[in-house]
């Protein structure tokens, strides 16, 4: 019985020693696949996007989710995600190879084109400054007879825009140079003067140097004056308030360029008065 037994334990020792050395080679296996990947994540690079606002008071707008493009020195494209929210990207690392990239952020609303280099292993944050893609314009007429009502349009603003690469192979916004009429919305005077709601819309057709504006003033009594306003192009991101007094409006005009600061700018009328034929 006792031989027996030894013979047992010797067939299930010499088990256990053909056994061992395939889990030895297992484990081996298994931690040298986690060193690489404490190695790569090591030596790897990231980029994170801290995302900020160009003008302080779009910071509560409710935005869309946001298409992030991120593109090499050669203009192919390195990361492409689309409806990413703001949290996605604060909280994305986007692994990315040593070199220079752009990157553009867009959601309809808003974007941002920011050029970065990867230089070094680790995570790397750049700053993205979102800007609005459309303007916005105010119009206030003084001076305005009780019941009189304004309706205006921007004749050539443009049409659309859309992110593309150039031929120098850089990413850049692009606005179509089709004029589009973009209707301010009628407001009436009140206690003398008339304030449109302010509206956005698209920056002046690239072809053009300067912006357009039709106004008409229709009186209670159902007088109606008009003028045709020539201004300074307007731009993505800016905010733009025409100041008129009611009398001025008889002929066509040329408005003077104020700048209040980096963001506003007023367009009043000093004399000059337009050739239509320009």
């Amino acid at each position: 019985m006792k031989a027996n037994m030894k013979f047992i334990y010797l067939i299930i020792f010499v088990c256990i020693l053909s056994v061992v050395p395939y889990l030895l080679i297992s484990c081996g296996r298994g931690g040298r696949n986690t060193y690489e990947e404490e190695v790569h994540q090591q030596q790897a690079s990231y980029v994170t996007f801290a995302l900020v606002w160009y003008d302080n008071e779009d910071v509560n707008t409710p935005v869309a989710g946001f298409d992030v493009d991120i593109y090499d020195a050669n203009g192919k494209v390195a990361f492409s995600r689309k409806s990413m929210s703001t949290k996605d990207i604060a909280a994305a690392a986007i692994e990315l190879e040593t070199g220079n990239y752009t990157a553009s952020i867009s959601d309809g609303t808003f974007y941002s084109i920011v050029s970065f280099r990867i230089s070094y292993s680790g995570t790397q944050i750049v700053e993205v400054k979102l800007k609005r893609i459309a303007a916005r314009l105010t119009v206030v007429v003084e001076n305005v007879p009780a019941g009189a009502k304004l309706n205006a349009q921007v004749l050539n603003a443009s049409k659309g825009w859309s992110i593309a690469l150039g031929s120098d192979k850089k990413v850049a916004m692009m606005w179509e140079d089709v004029a589009s009429q973009v209707d301010i919305p009628s407001a009436t005077a009140v206690n003398g003067t008339i304030t449109t709601q302010p509206t956005y819309i698209m920056p002046t057709i690239p072809s053009d140097k300067k912006s357009f504006v039709q106004l008409e003033i229709v009186e209670s009594n159902g007088s109606c004056r008009s003028s045709l306003l020539t201004c300074d192009r307007m731009e993505s991101a800016g905010k733009y308030t025409v100041k008129l007094d009611y009398h001025d409006i008889t002929m066509p005009l040329t408005l003077s360029t104020h700048t209040i600061n980096k963001w506003e700018t007023l367009f009043v009328y000093e004399g000059e008065i337009s050739n239509p034929q320009e």
